[in-house]
């Protein structure tokens, strides 16, 4: 369900799109500096010069360089009626100690799938918007999502991902929702948000 891995804080490496870690981390800001310079939309190059001021996070730079490749690639590879390289879902974690940006990060990578026109903000009162720099960031932690008692929670996980619709619905410390216990619906809001991640 989870197609994309952002470390941000002391890991062996990331995990995009199953690709090991094998650039070294010079090359890696040297690349992110070529793919910032090369975008020409403010939409774009906005997003992305905000990760790029952020010292280190060399993971989440090269992340983003595969990322903004695959997104690049796949249309054109649509247009010569050949099979994408990956399917078009954009669930992501983001992986890493606490206070190491996982949240800013995040909303950084919403405006970018805003300026790219893969999410569609909607305003209230009309259906869609097309205002690009209005990104609707909804976060959600387990109290959101886990009701008391039985039958409360998938109703509660369902109404936060469509109130997440043309947007981005941010889960903070998703592990909390998988505490053992017979009388917890941690398990059933995860059995409810794989469902609404596979059909949306």
């Amino acid at each position: 369900a989870c197609c994309v891995s952002w470390q941000l804080a002391h890991g062996d490496g990331i995990d995009v799109f199953g690709h090991d870690s094998n650039l070294l981390e010079p090359q890696v800001a040297n690349d992110f500096d070529d793919l910032v310079a090369r975008q020409e939309d403010p939409a774009i190059k906005g997003p992305l010069q905000e990760i790029q001021r952020m010292v280190g996070l060399s993971s989440v730079k090269e992340s983003m360089l595969l990322f903004m490749s695959r997104l690049t690639v796949d249309p054109e590879r649509k247009k010569h009626q050949l099979r994408p390289l990956g399917g078009n879902c954009m669930h992501m974690r983001f992986l890493g100690n606490p206070g190491t940006g996982k949240t800013v990060v995040a909303r950084i990578v919403g405006k970018l799938l805003v300026g790219m026109g893969l999410i569609r903000p909607k305003v209230a009162g009309t259906e869609e918007s097309n205002n690009e720099d209005e990104v609707i960031f909804k976060e959600v932690s387990r109290s959101d999502l886990v009701a008391q008692y039985k039958g409360q929670t998938a109703p509660k996980v369902r109404a936060a991902v469509r109130s997440a619709f043309g947007g981005v619905l941010f889960i903070d410390e998703a592990y909390s929702l998988a505490k053992e216990g017979t009388k917890d619906f941690g398990k059933e809001a995860i059995d409810t948000l794989i469902k609404e991640m596979e059909d949306n």
